[in-house]
């Protein structure tokens, strides 16, 4: 049976405004794979491969396997220009797969 777990990641932006992200898992027992959405305005090369990177090593999910998508939110944080920002996402989202990771099948998803 597939398994699809679904987390939410809340982040402060631009402005102390709030953001926010969904990371998803899939479990096929061939293949695992994620979705990350953030609301930003792009998904620099940097970003994902450190996202990437991050939900790989936490999850055990190859990292071509990983998509790292944006909603092009004009309100969002820039990844560049915000390098302690772009380490808290970066941790949430490992927390996020590695939580999502070890939930057994039928559990309920958590928000972070």
């Amino acid at each position: 049976m597939p398994r699809i777990r679904a987390y939410e990641l809340s982040y402060k932006g631009r402005d102390s405004m709030a953001g926010s992200g969904l990371l998803l898992l899939l479990d096929d027992s061939r293949t695992k794979a994620a979705i990350l959405t953030l609301d930003l305005i792009n998904a620099p090369s940097e970003m994902t491969a450190v996202l990437r990177e991050a939900i790989a090593s936490a999850a055990g999910i190859p990292p071509e396997n990983i998509l790292v998508a944006t909603s092009h939110n004009h309100s969002g944080p820039s990844w560049a220009n915000n390098p302690a920002w772009a380490r808290e996402v970066a941790l949430k989202a490992s927390a996020a797969a590695k939580k999502s990771a070890s939930t057994p099948i039928g559990a309920a998803a958590a928000v972070i």
